[in-house]
């Protein structure tokens, strides 16, 4: 038994079968250089009762910059924790809770068992603003209370099977989660979320936008060749769905062509919206634009405007979907 577990600056850590106790932060994962490849299996947080003492967390996830010379500054990448069961959490500010300014590549919690009565407050409490989009699976929650929590602006949390009081959490706004962060309540749908700003851009410019999803959304494609790439990961080799979030207030369709690891697919078409740009919550839509083929793993999706295209649309988010 060790007072608490940390895992921080570290490629390659493997944890099964571990009872920690400790008043704060059972399990603090990242912090002052790169934290990657963590698989965290079995393990069970205590926290002794101390009356009116503030707790910070079960899981702490804080993949901060390095402050001292020569430290490393990298992103937190793959970090997987599955059945996690907190024990007598009587005064926490949130089961989940981060502090993180840099990137984070895959964060998945699997699992995860609070006892009920236990937890004061919130499932999640990520408060500080950060730099890029940070990523977070939720799969298979059992929480006591009822409040989600808090995401402070450009967080975005996957629901997948997660219950309040016993109760599944059926879309964003059963949630119950405040602040700017956005929520997807997938429940077994699988799909992925890829902000198209995120990506590799050529002859494009990330812009402000006020309905898009984290305020920015890809626009002024203006000239033949510019395009997007993402690059996308999925489990298994198959035909995948491919969703544009988009806003078109130009008054005509447009078009863009789609590529998938460097070879010509279709041209997706993006319907007009609202006669110019207003921005306004109408102006904003989602669109099946077709069906790609892609490979176990790794994968790059581009848009790009050919000579046959016509570029009147702001892009904002890809999903793709088994």
């Amino acid at each position: 038994m060790l007072r608490r577990l940390i895992a921080w600056g570290n490629d390659g850590v493997d944890v099964k079968n571990f009872f920690s106790v400790s008043g704060d932060n059972n399990l603090v994962i990242g912090w002052w250089g790169k934290t990657d490849h963590v698989n965290i299996d079995n393990y069970i947080a205590y926290f002794p009762e101390h009356a009116g003492i503030a707790q910070t967390s079960a899981i702490f996830a804080q993949g901060i910059e390095g402050t001292q010379p020569g430290e490393d500054t990298s992103s937190m990448g793959t970090v997987r924790i599955k059945n996690f069961y907190a024990i007598k959490q009587t005064n926490v500010l949130g089961s989940i809770w981060g502090k993180i300014l840099d990137n984070i590549d895959n964060f998945t919690i699997e699992n995860l068992y609070t006892e009920p009565g236990s937890t004061r407050d919130n499932l999640l409490y990520f408060d500080l603003n950060v730099s890029s989009n940070k990523n977070f699976n939720l799969k298979n929650i059992y929480f006591d209370k009822t409040a989600g929590g808090y995401l402070s602006d450009k967080y975005y949390v996957r629901f997948d099977n997660v219950n309040y009081n016993g109760n599944l959490v059926s879309d964003a706004a059963a949630a119950n989660v405040m602040g700017a962060g956005k929520v997807q309540v997938l429940n077994g749908k699988s799909a992925k979320h890829y902000e198209f700003e995120n990506g590799q851009l050529n002859g494009a410019v990330a812009a402000d936008k006020n309905y898009a999803s984290f305020g920015k959304a890809v626009a002024v494609m203006s000239s033949a060749g510019s395009f997007i790439e993402v690059t996308v990961d999925v489990p298994v080799a198959g035909n995948y769905t491919l969703d544009i979030a988009y806003a078109n207030g130009s008054g005509t369709d447009g078009g863009q062509s789609v590529y998938v690891n460097g070879i010509y697919q279709f041209q997706a078409l993006f319907p007009k919206t609202n006669a110019g740009w207003d921005q306004s919550a109408a102006s904003w839509k989602k669109v099946n634009v077709g069906t790609v083929n892609l490979k176990a793993g790794t994968n790059k999706i581009k848009l790009q405007r050919d000579s046959i295209d016509i570029y009147p649309a702001d892009l904002d988010y890809l999903e793709v979907n088994p």
